[in-house]
């Protein structure tokens, strides 16, 4: 992402995306629903926790997913997510 003056990381789990906030300030998060090991919803509530250590507990985060459901959409603002794309 040079181009774009960008820097970003990319993670495969929810895991390595709280490991992730714990060492480097970023300014969003997209957050994909459906991760293995540990989703976004579960990454979320414990990103927003005072238990991870996250550098900016009140970072954005926006949820990605296919699930274009209403239900899924409140699954993630109940979560904390900041918003939805679907």
């Amino acid at each position: 992402m040079k181009q774009s003056g960008l820097n970003l990381d990319i993670v495969s789990n929810g895991v390595e995306a709280i490991e992730a906030l714990t060492k480097t300030d970023y300014a969003l998060v997209l957050m994909d629903c459906l991760m293995p090991v540990m989703g976004g919803a579960e990454a979320t509530r414990l990103i927003r926790s005072e238990s991870t250590n996250a550098r900016n507990p009140e970072i954005p985060i926006i949820a990605i997913t296919a699930n274009a459901f209403q239900e899924n959409a409140e699954t993630c603002k109940l979560a904390g997510m900041n918003d939805y794309i679907s």
